[in-house]
């Protein structure tokens, strides 16, 4: 079993002995290989820079954009997303297709691949069905809304 850390148990960690003592025990039982800690966020646009402001006090984070904004420095897909423990894609759907194609040969076996996306693509297809499409069983995957 894999874990992602939310915002949540990171900010109650964060309180040290204040911190709920279950949450605390949990934490301390469960194998650091079984937590996720290093995120790339796809997209520097609305969504992907309210996961920097949510994301980057607690995790190793970066974030790529496809056309950044000047005094952005994007990260470099090639380094960053192999060792990505999470990537969210803050993309429209649209483009999901063709940056997975990009991404599948340089992501890890583990890697959990979640999209906020709504709508649909230029086939028709809503994001879950192209992560399935794409993914499959391959590597975890699901829809945030």
């Amino acid at each position: 079993m894999s874990w992602l850390l939310d915002t949540n148990v990171l900010s109650e960690l964060r309180k040290g002995e204040r911190a709920n003592p279950g949450v605390r025990a949990w934490y301390a039982g469960t194998p650091a290989a079984e937590l996720y800690t290093s995120v790339l966020v796809l997209g520097h646009g609305e969504m992907g820079r309210a996961m920097e402001v949510l994301l980057a006090p607690r995790v190793s984070l970066a974030i790529w954009d496809k056309f950044p904004q000047p005094g952005f420095n994007s990260a470099v897909l090639a380094a960053a997303a192999p060792r990505a423990d999470v990537v969210i894609f803050c993309l429209p759907t649209v483009p999901h297709a063709g940056v997975l194609q990009e991404l599948l040969p340089l992501l890890r076996r583990d890697c959990l691949c979640l999209s906020v996306a709504k709508g649909l693509d230029d086939e028709g297809r809503p994001v879950a069905q192209i992560l399935a499409d794409m993914l499959g069983d391959r590597f975890a995957h699901g829809v945030l809304h």
